[in-house]
């Protein structure tokens, strides 16, 4: 899931957390 999440936070970085 960690590994989707990867693209999810190149798509939005504003989730960058």
């Amino acid at each position: 899931m960690l590994r989707r999440f990867a693209d999810i936070e190149k798509l939005f970085p504003e989730f960058n957390e």
